[in-house]
C-alpha cells in the first residue's frame, strides 16, 4: 500500500483507498516513512467498502488488479484505468486497457511497479478520459445482454 501512496504524493490528486489505514501505517512505521503516513492522514481517505458503480463516476482515474468486474464497471462508466495484475486474466484484462486505450495497463505485477511508475500511469490514463467517456457511452447505449 506505501507504493500506491507514495504515488499519490507525487501527484496533486485525493484518493480513496479500500483499504484498511491501520494497514498502512504499520507498512509506513516499518519503513520509517513517517511524512508519507501524515500526507495519508490528510490526503486520503480510507474505506471499507464502496459500490462501484456509486463511487467510480466521481473518480478521474481507478487503479486496480484488473479483474474483469472492476474493469467492465471502469469502462461502462468512462473511467480510465491503472491496471497494475497479479494474476490469471488480470495480465489479458491489463493489455485490454492498453489496446482499448482506456488507460495504463502494466505487463508487470503490483510487486514490480515503482511509485513513480505508478504515479506516471495515472498521470498518463487520466490523459485518456476522452476517450474512456466515448467508449462509456457505446457500452451504456449498447445493451448487449438484450441483443
Amino acid at each position: 500500500m506505501a507504493v500506491f501512496v507514495s504515488a499519490l504524493n507525487q501527484r496533486p490528486l485525493n484518493c480513496n483507498l479500500r483499504l484498511g489505514e491501520s494497514l498502512l501505517n504499520g507498512e509506513l512505521a516499518e519503513e520509517g516513512w513517517h511524512d508519507l503516513a501524515q500526507f495519508a492522514r490528510q490526503s486520503v481517505f480510507f474505506i471499507a467498502e464502496v459500490p462501484h458503480a456509486w463511487l467510480l463516476p466521481h473518480c478521474s482515474c481507478l487503479v486496480h488488479h484488473g479483474g474483469a468486474g472492476t474493469l467492465q464497471t471502469a469502462l461502462r462508466e468512462g473511467v480510465p484505468s491503472v491496471v497494475t495484475p497479479i494474476f490469471a486474466d488480470q495480465f489479458d484484462n491489463s493489455r485490454a486497457v492498453a489496446r482499448l486505450s482506456a488507460g495504463v495497463g502494466f505487463e508487470e505485477n503490483l510487486s514490480q511497479v515503482s511509485a513513480f511508475e505508478l504515479a506516471e500511469a495515472i498521470h498518463e490514463a487520466e490523459a485518456c478520459r476522452p476517450e474512456v467517456r466515448s467508449l462509456g457511452e457505446q457500452l451504456r447505449d449498447n445493451n448487449g445482454a438484450q441483443q
